[in-house]
């Protein structure tokens, strides 16, 4: 009945006129003649009219200037997308700790992080792999021939040119700032660093193999699973490239209302911050080679290292750069400087190959592509659920972990351990014939209490030690709770270890 009714619902969807603000014609939720897709001609989005399909006509804004194009947008969109990120820089710049002058915001940013961390590590990490089996089948099924575009297009630009603009705004800045910095962090021990290993050449080998990792398919995959969606729904559908034509297949004619503004307001958000990290690194980077180049040649450096001045002078250059290569166009300002810089980044490259120690620097990226290889399915999994686990043994380390805490995993096991080491009837069963005692419990003659002979004890196991000591020297255990006050049954025995002391964590 359910598929029956959805099969309907879309059957009626693909007929229906549109009345929801665009334009009246058949509108289908998902396009199904797609050849006819193919034979009409690309859409001129810088035509209003064909804007107006996809956008309400009261969430559009339209101003001219002097004859000339000055804003078009979604106002919706763009109001709450500029609210959500002023009002994060304004609470930043202002909200301040009165004790270490930081920012209160950054701080809880850096407490919800943790918790997504330690709550969600298990996701994050499991869908990941879940994307690269999913790229990998559909590279390799018959769906892997479907052109992201008309069946009659071919490639705009070069595969190099391409590449260039893939990784000049992609990843450039990061492999740049995290490239050396990261494995070094690896290497002397850094959060990330795992034990078990004996001497210099394994621990520097694993941090090669972690950076290879962390900058290999699986920083990649996110990226192609969006870039997938967006190119099929845009150049194959004739839809907006934005985040709500993305989800059109899924809902429908439901990304044209308000949950389609809030998602492309997200993405507007979500984009914003992540490419404001980069640049602030990219910024940090620049400016501290800046003060090493100095440093090496004049031997004294005119700019101060880590100054605020200079890292934001460098970003209004950064941006004023960026912004004229986008206003240029993509075929000229954005494929220029993406060759530009992709050609300065290979020379860098190729000149530490050859001017430092050239068949160390080979020898090690061989090495380190098959422990990549070797190592790829254990690392694809890897949670760290062991060292997690010591979070709830240790109340300052910063426990996030939802239902969790020392009283939550800590004190239950140690009164089961006191509960079973105070009982009975355990006692007595390991107790040897004739009431002899051995080991580190035993007692002095005539059944006084005696010390452990060697190796250290509990508060748990102490306050346990009567009862054990009790059960191995009195014949009868009334005489045993006139000696010492120790409980004389089973039941008194597990009230009375409970409420011992337990030992602090």
């Amino acid at each position: 009945e359910v598929l029956s009714r959805l099969r309907r619902y879309h059957f009626e969807s693909a007929t229906r006129p549109c009345n929801m603000g665009r334009v009246v014609g058949n509108q289908p939720v998902i396009p199904v003649n797609v050849d006819k897709a193919h034979a009409q001609p690309f859409k001129d989005w810088h035509d209003e009219a064909t804007v107006l399909e996809y956008v309400r006509p009261n969430r559009w804004m339209s101003l001219d200037l002097c004859s000339r194009q000055a804003i078009r947008c979604n106002w919706v969109v763009f109001s709450i997308a500029s609210f959500v990120m002023w009002i994060i820089t304004i609470l930043t710049l202002t909200v301040r700790d009165p004790e270490d002058d930081t920012s209160i915001l950054i701080k809880e940013f850096d407490v919800w992080k943790s918790w997504v961390a330690q709550n969600f590590d298990w996701f994050y990490v499991a869908t990941q792999s879940v994307w690269i089996a999913f790229i990998a089948w559909l590279a390799l099924s018959k769906y892997g021939n479907i052109r992201l575009g008309k069946d009659s297009d071919r490639p705009e630009h070069s595969n190099l040119a391409y590449f260039s603009m893939l990784f000049s705004a992609g990843i450039a800045v990061g492999v740049y700032y995290w490239g050396v910095s990261e494995p070094m962090y690896y290497y002397r021990g850094g959060r990330l660093f795992k034990p078990g290993f004996l001497n210099d050449d394994q621990r520097a080998q694993q941090a090669m193999t972690v950076l290879f990792f962390h900058w290999g398919v699986h920083a990649w995959v996110c990226y192609l699973v969006v870039a997938i969606l967006l190119a099929l729904v845009s150049y194959r559908w004739d839809m907006p490239m934005t985040i709500r034509s993305a989800f059109y297949p899924l809902i429908g004619n439901v990304t044209n209302g308000i949950i389609g503004d809030l998602l492309d307001s997200l993405s507007m958000v979500c984009t914003t911050l992540g490419v404001c990290t980069s640049l602030g690194f990219g910024a940090s980077s620049v400016q501290w080679g800046m003060y090493r180049l100095d440093m090496a040649i004049n031997g004294v450096s005119s700019i101060p290292p880590g100054s605020i001045d200079w890292q934001i002078g460098i970003i209004w250059v950064i941006t004023i750069c960026a912004t004229a290569s986008v206003l240029s166009g993509l075929s000229k300002g954005i494929k220029a400087l993406s060759m530009i810089t992709f050609a300065i980044g290979c020379f860098t490259l190729l000149s530490l190959v050859f001017l430092d120690n050239t068949w160390f620097l080979l020898n090690n990226y061989i090495q380190s592509c098959g422990h990549y290889i070797q190592w790829l399915t254990q690392l694809s999994f890897e949670t760290d659920s062991w060292q997690m686990l010591s979070h709830e043994f240790m109340p300052d380390s910063g426990n996030k972990l939802w239902d969790s805490g020392t009283d939550r995993l800590l004190v239950p096991v140690q009164i089961a351990r006191t509960r079973r080491s105070a009982t009975p009837s355990s006692t007595s069963a390991r107790t040897p014939p004739g009431g002899s005692s051995r080991g580190p419990s035993s007692t002095g003659a005539g059944g006084s209490r005696g010390r452990p002979s060697s190796g250290p004890s509990s508060p748990a196991s102490r306050a346990a030690a009567p009862l054990r000591r009790c059960a191995r020297t009195s014949s009868s255990r009334r005489a045993c709770t006139r000696s010492c006050g120790c409980p004389s049954t089973a039941a008194s025995a597990s009230r009375w270890s409970a409420s011992a002391s337990l030992p602090s964590t």
